[in-house]
């Protein structure tokens, strides 16, 4: 019985921690457009990891698109090769904030910058971005390491419940 109520109450406290990129309205969850870069209770960075972006010849990077309509990724497979400088430009053709939430690819990746909504952001450590309805994000990345990685529309952090909240799009991205 006391395992269930402690169980119970650590899981009502990851939901909490992670609810500050969601707000609620009448019958449906909103998620509040911007970087989100706090590490949660589960997340790795790597020390010194930006160094390899800030290294990196911009001017040769590879532009990835992403595409975000009625709820799904139009793309929903996007390729990247270690060590080159990528711009992923995330666009939401939605009504209302989409995220793009990728853990696994941004621990393995040296991120530079984020450009969203026109502003230059720095996230060494970052977590998701949210864009706007009709608009589009800029990610600065370099692929540190070799693998698959899921990206998806979330609006909860903790890895045991982002399965459960995906809100439908989900992706992979393949780093060779």
């Amino acid at each position: 019985m006391r395992l269930r109520l402690v169980a119970s109450l650590l899981g009502i406290s990851a939901l909490l921690l992670a609810c500050d990129s969601i707000s609620w309205d009448a019958d449906r969850v909103l998620v509040t457009p911007g970087v989100h870069a706090e590490p949660n209770i589960t997340w790795e960075c790597t020390a010194n990891q930006e160094k390899a972006a800030e290294a990196a010849k911009w001017e040769d990077a590879v532009t990835v698109q992403e595409t975000i309509k009625d709820d799904v990724y139009q793309t929903g497979l996007i390729s990247l090769r270690v060590g080159v400088p990528h711009i992923i430009t995330v666009t939401n053709l939605d009504n209302q904030a989409r995220s793009f939430r990728a853990p696994g690819l941004f621990a393995k990746s040296s991120v530079l910058k984020i450009v969203h909504e026109g502003t230059d952001v720095t996230a060494s450590c970052l977590q998701a971005v949210a864009v706007a309805p009709q608009k589009m994000s800029e990610i600065y990345l370099v692929p540190l390491e070799k693998g698959y990685f899921d990206y998806y529309e979330t609006f909860l952090s903790p890895p045991i419940l982002t399965e459960v909240t995906t809100l439908g799009a989900v992706g992979l991205a393949y780093v060779y």
